[in-house]
């Protein structure tokens, strides 16, 4: 048995022994949440489709911008900012033809924002702790080796989540100062390279019904036990990431109705990614 088979049983039988027991899932995501999007200047959140339209932060109108330009000229729009959509309604009033009565009829109108972090020297409104970590330049090599080897974007911002879009080839990541614990933005980045070694440049793992929830459950199981194995070659398991590994294990196999043969399946799947994913650094 190799070290992949003995990692991967490990997980499996973690996650039996909670479905004998009737335990319930308690995954914890490992970054801090920043919150809605709100307006810098009044700090009241966006809503409605917006919520859609922005990610988390504060932002800032053109003309706001301006107004705080001239009390601080040091304030810059960074080169290459680009501006976000916000819509929101209004009203017209308009007479009834029939009736002659007057109604209210709603039409969308829309402006440009730009995120604060956008701007030098601007004042920050964040209030969340910043986590330092030190030097970790081996996972910084890896991540810079596997994004130039495999074609894949990797982005690392203040957000809100983390994810792989097949679309765009690209893999966006939560700060690392905005993890408590340096090995759980290990365990985030993993995830979703695993993810990205499904994409059709690759393994051709992840197809055009990938968001469909049976197919998206499976990818879930790949990736996270991926994740798990990648961790462990790294040195960066621990009995913490190992606790919620195989939570999220056990949250997504209930959407496929708690069946245990899905996670040896997977685990064969994820090893193949993990092969795939270190010889694409090493190469």
């Amino acid at each position: 048995m190799n070290i992949y088979e003995i990692i991967t049983e490990r997980l499996i039988e973690r996650v039996e022994t909670m479905i004998e027991k009737g335990e319930t899932a308690n995954w914890l995501c490992p970054w801090q949440r920043l919150g809605l999007p709100k307006s810098y200047i009044s700090e009241k959140a966006y809503s409605g489709i917006n919520l859609w339209l922005l990610e988390s932060g504060y932002y800032l109108t053109w003309n706001q911008y301006l107004d705080i330009k001239k009390k601080m000229p040091e304030v810059n729009l960074k080169k290459g900012s680009k501006s976000h959509l916000c819509v929101y309604f209004n009203f017209n009033e308009v007479e009834d033809e029939i009736t002659g009565e007057t109604k209210q009829v709603p039409y969308l109108k829309y402006y440009r924002l730009f995120e604060s972090g956008d701007f030098e020297n601007l004042p920050p409104k964040d209030k969340l702790i910043e986590y330092e970590h030190g030097e970790n330049t081996d996972i910084k090599d890896f991540l810079s080796a596997y994004s130039e080897n495999s074609g894949v974007k990797i982005k690392i911002k203040k957000s809100d989540k983390a994810y792989y879009s097949p679309s765009e080839d690209e893999i966006v990541l939560p700060k690392e100062s905005q993890f408590p614990e340096y090995q759980h933005f290990v365990s985030v980045a993993m995830h979703e390279i695993v993810h990205s070694s499904g994409g059709k440049k690759r393994l051709n793992r992840i197809k055009d019904d990938f968001r469909e929830d049976e197919t998206y459950s499976k990818e879930e199981l790949i990736a996270q036990m991926g994740s798990s194995l990648l961790c462990f070659l790294l040195g960066y398991d621990t009995a913490d990431t190992l606790n919620n590994d195989v939570n999220y294990i056990r949250g997504w196999l209930s959407h496929l109705k708690d069946n245990t043969r899905e996670l040896i399946s997977a685990g064969a799947q994820a090893q193949k990614a993990v092969d795939y994913i270190m010889n694409t650094v090493k190469q």
